[in-house]
């Protein structure tokens, strides 16, 4: 496989979501809806172009670098929510125990701190 097509393939795959997304942004329009079926309909010979000039190891490779992204991705969302989840309980805590405090200072009868 050659690199010059790799990447041809490799931009025609990324133009035919580019061209895709906006084909479904243009067919809200009334004037533009058959023009938008035909950008549509490009973008999917796009694809199929893209994806005979990327090859099966192309392919293999496109998909495993998604599979890495993936990963990585989902790694990250956990990692941030754990932060997240560890801070908002230690500042409610916080919270909850100034709120408690307050509660106390304002009550008649209450034992002073």
């Amino acid at each position: 496989m050659s690199p010059t097509k790799f990447w041809i393939g490799v931009v025609l795959f990324v133009a035919n979501f580019v061209l895709g997304f906006f084909a479904k942004f243009l067919i809200l329009f009334e004037g533009w809806r058959i023009a938008a079926l035909v950008i549509y309909g490009v973008s999917w010979f796009m694809l199929f172009i893209g994806i005979i000039l990327v090859g099966k190891e192309g392919w293999d490779y496109i998909v495993q670098r998604y599979r890495d992204y993936r990963k990585r991705t989902v790694k990250n969302i956990k990692r941030h929510s754990a932060k997240t989840y560890h801070k908002v309980r230690r500042h409610s805590k916080r919270a909850y125990s100034k709120l408690k405090e307050g509660v106390k200072k304002q009550m008649p009868g209450s034992k002073r701190a």
